[in-house]
């Protein structure tokens, strides 16, 4: 099982892995209520006023103790800044210093991802009863397209038979069976469906995806993120890393979103070309005869 969160921080990895610098990091001590202003961490010494986060959630910092290792909010309008949520923190949760690249960027890289990736889908299979007086019958919500419809004949063969005569009416979500079925038999469809995106701590399966997905939506997200960050210059907060970067080619970031944006579409088209392969279309006719 793995998680939409590791998804997240591996695509993270892509694009600090092309940084000279590394953010600022600690741990806190001591539980924090998603309403608390005051919180203790291991080390405050690399810390100062600005922006702070733990674990997706953004704050402002006014005050900093590094004698008792602890950081100060002024006001409650300080959590949960930049359109992230406050909630509550526990013990050992990682606090970064001016994050280059917050976590509710990469998660929304992510999101993003999955919700627009053009030609994966998912696949499911639903059945139902064949009525005398009834052709057409609702399909589940969400279904973009049915790649084929089989029935279940009587007798010992325990073969399902194909329809060969049906019609997906998009505009009423309807599936419209034209062939001759004896009632009461069960018909089952195979439905595609765009990936759904998942909450961080949900299973990837959990998007309809297979697992061999999982660099493709990687990509896409560190090359989404790199289209608006320089990656070799995340962090130069100091004379030594600007004086280091400074000698640096600045074009650097539109070769990396390059390189990912092919490494994401050379995987996008071998796994849709897969998924086609396992599942294709089957050929039908679409009038009643």
């Amino acid at each position: 099982m793995v998680l939409m969160r590791t998804i997240i921080d591996s695509a993270l990895s892509e694009v600090y892995g092309h940084a000279q610098t590394l953010d600022a990091t600690t741990y806190l001590t001591a539980p924090l209520a998603a309403d608390g202003l005051t919180f203790s961490v291991v080390d405050a010494s690399r810390f100062s006023r600005g922006m702070v986060q733990i674990d997706d959630e953004l704050m402002l910092v006014d005050a900093v103790d590094r004698q008792a290792n602890t950081l100060t909010l002024s006001y409650a309008t300080a959590r949960g800044v930049r359109g992230t949520t406050p909630v509550a923190h526990q013990p050992g949760e990682l606090v970064t210093m001016s994050p280059s690249i917050p976590r509710a960027v990469a998660e929304s890289a992510v999101e993003q991802t999955v919700k627009t990736v053009f030609g994966l889908f998912q696949v499911k299979e639903f059945e139902f009863n064949l009525k005398a007086t009834q052709t057409a019958y609702p399909v589940e919500p969400g279904t973009d397209n049915i790649l084929s419809v089989t029935w279940f004949p009587p007798g010992p063969s325990k073969e399902w038979l194909p329809v060969r005569h049906w019609t997906f009416d998009r505009h009423n979500m309807l599936l419209v069976i034209h062939d001759m079925i004896l009632p009461g038999r069960k018909v089952k469809y195979t439905a595609a469906s765009h990936p759904d995106y998942v909450g961080q701590d949900e299973d990837f399966s959990a998007t309809g995806l297979p697992d061999s997905c999982m660099d493709v939506i990687r990509y896409g997200a560190a090359w989404r993120m790199c289209s608006f960050i320089e990656p070799y210059n995340i962090l130069a907060t100091k004379a030594e890393s600007e004086a280091m970067n400074r000698g640096k080619n600045p074009g650097s970031r539109i070769s990396v979103s390059k390189y990912y944006y092919q490494m994401y579409q050379q995987r996008l088209q071998e796994e849709v070309i897969h998924l086609q392969g396992n599942y294709p279309i089957r050929t039908h006719f679409v009038a009643q005869w």
